[in-house]
């Protein structure tokens, strides 16, 4: 288990935003009681998060790092005025963001990560395969933009990696699914104008154009969407066997192998065969048991959730193996780790979704006891030497 006071940071930051975990309350209240000086780290601490939070979410990656290089500093120089040593982070934490931008441009010869092949690992880019009703398939990378799709006698409009149905106006009804590989991503428009983005790994079924009392799709893997208002025809995503149903809102539904709904705006209702149905307001987060028996409700920064569709990653205290599975699904490579262990070690931080995978690897090395192994499209996750 590591020991308490190396990974107090993520736990006080934890605290900070309601996130703790009664186990990990339980070590950071230990870690206070041993020391007077470690409830002063505490509360300036605490004021310190309130102010980093001004700062914009797409910049705080290098003030984490940046604060974690202080914390270490706190931690061994505990008999400076800790007051005073705070009320200067601000201007220590600029020096070591320049520090840190500069490892960033110099990074083959900083970091310590093991790579055995010099080829880079790409990012993911807008690609997908659409299916007509009619049986045909269409690679949306590999038309034109402003493109029109024929089926069911209307067009279909593709222009800046958007697929857009609101004009469509099909002479039968007619299913489309699209599949977004991994290392793909896709935007759409329905007919009723909702607003669709689907991550990697993923596959929406949907109607042309929406009849009847509802507006049914189907999702697998993951989306955030926009739903248009319309009070008199509810929304509904079914998601393996769930249904989340809506008049108007924004929110992510994740369904790799948990099912998370994550509310931005508006109210969401889910509906299992087993529970009753489950409401859930602004900045909640529905997670359905393994046996769709509950719905448990929690509070969380929706952020966190929805980043990836605006090209971050947001990792708060997610373990590696989390990461890596976004990794695999988004840069289409194969993680193996060394040894279960590691699976466990924790990262925070934002990384740019559209950088190649070296840096965001060698940044996590940095902060943990782990190097990677790079061949090909194959990662070893190994620990540190």
């Amino acid at each position: 288990m590591v020991r308490p006071d190396s990974n107090i940071y993520l736990l006080i930051t934890k605290y900070s935003e309601g996130d703790i975990a009664e186990e990990e309350y339980h070590v950071l209240k230990a870690w206070m009681e041993e020391d007077a000086d470690n409830k002063k780290i505490f509360s300036e601490y605490l004021i310190f998060l309130k102010n980093a939070r001004r700062v914009r979410f797409s910049d705080r990656v290098d003030n984490e790092i940046a604060w974690g290089v202080i914390q270490s500093q706190l931690r061994k120089r505990k008999s400076f005025n800790i007051k005073l040593y705070l009320r200067y982070a601000a201007v220590f934490l600029m020096m070591v963001t320049l520090t840190v931008s500069y490892l960033k441009l110099n990074q083959k010869n900083a970091m310590e990560s093991k790579i055995a092949d010099n080829s880079s690992i790409q990012p993911g880019k807008p690609k997908a395969i659409l299916e007509l009703g009619d049986g045909r398939i269409v690679n949306l990378e590999e038309i034109g933009d402003s493109a029109a799709i024929l089926a069911a006698g209307t067009k279909i409009q593709k222009r800046d990696e958007v697929v857009d149905y609101r004009n469509a106006k099909p002479e039968t009804e007619m299913m489309n699914t699209i599949r977004i590989p991994r290392g793909g991503e896709y935007h759409l428009v329905l007919s009723d104008g909702t607003r669709v983005w689907l991550n990697s790994d993923s596959e929406l079924t949907f109607p042309m154009r929406f009849s009847g009392k509802t507006r049914e799709i189907s999702l697998k893997g993951e989306a955030y969407l926009e739903v248009a208002k319309n009070k008199n025809f509810p929304f509904v995503v079914d998601v393996k066997g769930i249904s989340v149903t809506v008049l108007g809102t924004s929110f992510n539904i994740k369904a790799y192998d948990k099912i998370e709904t994550t509310l931005v705006e508006g109210k969401v209702s889910i509906h299992t065969d087993a529970s009753q149905d489950v409401v859930l307001t602004p900045n909640e987060q529905g997670v359905v048991s393994e046996d769709h028996s509950k719905v448990i409700v929690k509070h969380v920064d929706t952020r966190l959730f929805t980043a990836w569709k605006d090209g971050v990653f947001a990792f708060r205290s997610m373990t590696l193996e989390e990461i890596m599975r976004t990794f695999e699904r988004w840069y289409d490579v194969k993680v193996t780790f060394e040894s279960d262990d590691l699976r466990n070690r924790r990262f925070t931080g934002n990384l740019k979704r559209y950088e190649d995978i070296t840096p965001h690897l060698d940044m996590i090395g940095m902060t943990t006891d782990v190097d990677f192994k790079i061949s090909g499209n194959k990662i070893v996750v190994v620990k540190k030497k």
